[in-house]
């Protein structure tokens, strides 16, 4: 597990005065290594992104959430640089949990961070009870999750895409689609 204090240690180290430089490179290394996750023609237009708070407040996360657009990109960015920055303990994320309600999930698929605009369920299969827990809330919470799903959803260029998905991976879309329609277990 990191020590979220080694950051502030090393700034202790450097001293104040070294501290812009340093926060400035990891910028720049932060933006190259995101940047990778979009096409091409997105990137150019792309600015600063940056790991954002999670969203702990029931009641809005309770709220459904608005269909994304063209405009929203820059908002995928920023949820997969917040999970990546969650990796130890996150598997998916939804914007309402960094609070803006779009229709955007991102979703740890076997190692491969995916991104995904106005996902919806088209078809699920094989139905079972467990338990999930959730960053944007404390504990673990009983529901009802489907073992097969087929998704419809648009990539980062807006393009639509239908796709299966079956096991842990299915578990953690659903739960993030669950998020965009103010579902919160």
């Amino acid at each position: 597990m990191r020590n979220p204090f080694s950051v502030f240690r090393a700034w202790q180290t450097i001293g104040g005065a070294a501290y812009p430089a340093l926060l400035s490179g990891l910028r720049a290394l932060s933006r190259d290594v995101r940047l990778r996750w979009l096409p091409v023609e997105k990137r150019e237009d792309m600015e600063a992104t940056m790991i954002k708070p999670i969203m702990r407040n029931e009641l809005l996360l309770g709220m459904p959430s608005e269909p994304a657009t063209e405009q929203d990109v820059p908002i995928g960015q920023d949820l997969l640089d917040t999970l990546a920055a969650h990796a130890d303990s996150c598997v998916g994320m939804a914007a309402n949990m960094i609070g803006v309600r779009k229709r955007i999930i991102v979703f740890d698929n076997d190692g491969t961070p995916e991104l995904m605009f106005n996902p919806e369920i088209m078809h699920a299969s094989n139905r079972f009870k467990t338990e999930e827990g959730c960053l944007s809330l404390v504990g673990v919470r009983p529901c009802e999750r489907f073992r097969k799903i087929h998704v419809a959803y648009q990539d980062a260029s807006f393009v639509r895409h239908e796709r299966s998905f079956s096991g842990f991976t299915a578990q953690i879309i659903q739960h993030e689609i669950d998020h965009c329609n103010g579902i919160v277990i």
